[in-house]
């Protein structure tokens, strides 16, 4: 496989789902679930094609031909990842020694370090290692903002309510990775995530929301390259992941750092029916997970019936090697 990053640039504000659980329209959240990424792919695609023809485009990362990391933070020339959520019993007396109480606490609250930053943030959790950083640099890549809308109706009265939304400051952004075996499937990609670029990604599209430009930064993939799908102790996810069910057995749980997530959502193709429907709902394991066995993903269908046709939700694994 060979691996391209792209750097979005947001022009407009972003409103991407929070993670937690009964939120309404003012939590956001910074990031992008690979999920949410390849959803609007999937309606681009059928926008420029048609929903007959969808099936070829989802077999291509559903045969491990492409595949995509969740949009992560960037910030100058630094690439971020999530923390991963490895767990490490320490002796108390030699972390007297390394770091004070009040630099584990602030490093807990991280939920993001640099690429370059990896190796030496894994030796600091087992105490080889002090792993100095900057509290106030770290997890900055936007403000949130709460705005107030009004949702115009025909038949009801007009109801007021509020929006979180994402601004990333100057030099700060998202980027993905894309994995791909050739060419022509790159193509194929590249036509497809170029026209995303001008309808946007996220929620309240409409409004102008989530729309972006590229920045052409190929040397950027060098920093994380040498880690992608290396064969390690740990596999630590990138996406979001949810396993086949032959693959559960080959994945040594016990010995694994996860965290679940629950996702579901509305279905927002303008052929799939005539009135709006939310998506069967999914748990999957969340980036940053590290798993100890093989692990690839499956794409899970979780239309209904009554749609007009299948609607996915991606759950393949581009993961990173990690030892510790």
């Amino acid at each position: 496989m060979e691996y391209k990053l792209y750097k979005l640039k947001f022009d407009t504000p972003v409103h991407f789902g929070s993670d937690k659980l009964a939120v309404s329209l003012e939590e956001s959240d910074f990031i992008c679930h690979s999920d949410t990424l390849f959803s609007a792919l999937c309606l681009e695609y059928i926008k420029l094609n048609s929903a007959e023809n969808l099936s070829k485009f989802v077999e291509l990362f559903n045969n491990g031909e492409l595949l995509i990391s969740s949009l992560l933070p960037y910030k100058d020339e630094d690439l971020y990842i999530p923390k991963p959520s490895i767990v490490v019993e320490r002796d108390n007396k030699k972390d007297d020694k390394t770091d004070s109480s009040s630099d584990r606490k602030k490093m807990k609250k991280l939920g993001f370090i640099k690429v370059s930053d990896l190796d030496n943030y894994l030796k600091s959790i087992k105490g080889e290692h002090d792993f100095n950083f900057n509290s106030m640099e770290y997890n900055k890549f936007s403000n949130e903002y709460l705005f107030q809308k009004v949702s115009l109706s025909r038949t009801e009265e007009n109801n007021l309510y509020s929006m979180g939304v994402h601004y990333f400051y100057d030099k700060c952004g998202l980027y993905f990775i894309l994995a791909y075996n050739n060419k022509t499937n790159l193509d194929i990609f590249e036509q497809i995530f170029k026209s995303l670029s001008y309808s946007g990604i996220g929620g309240k599209r409409t409004l102008g929301y989530g729309s972006f430009t590229l920045i052409n930064d190929s040397s950027s993939i060098s920093d994380i390259n040498k880690y992608l799908f290396k064969d390690s102790k740990y596999k630590m996810i990138l996406s979001l992941y949810s396993p086949c069910e032959n693959e559960i057995e080959n994945i040594d749980f016990n010995s694994s750092y996860y965290s679940i997530i629950k996702r579901n959502g509305f279905i927002y193709s303008q052929t799939y029916s005539s009135t709006l429907l939310k998506r069967k709902s999914l748990c999957m394991f969340k980036e940053g997970s590290c798993f100890i066995g093989d692990i690839k993903g499956d794409i899970k269908d979780v239309s209904h019936a009554s749609g007009s046709h299948e609607v996915y939700r991606y759950g393949k694994a581009l993961y990173i090697g990690i030892n510790i």
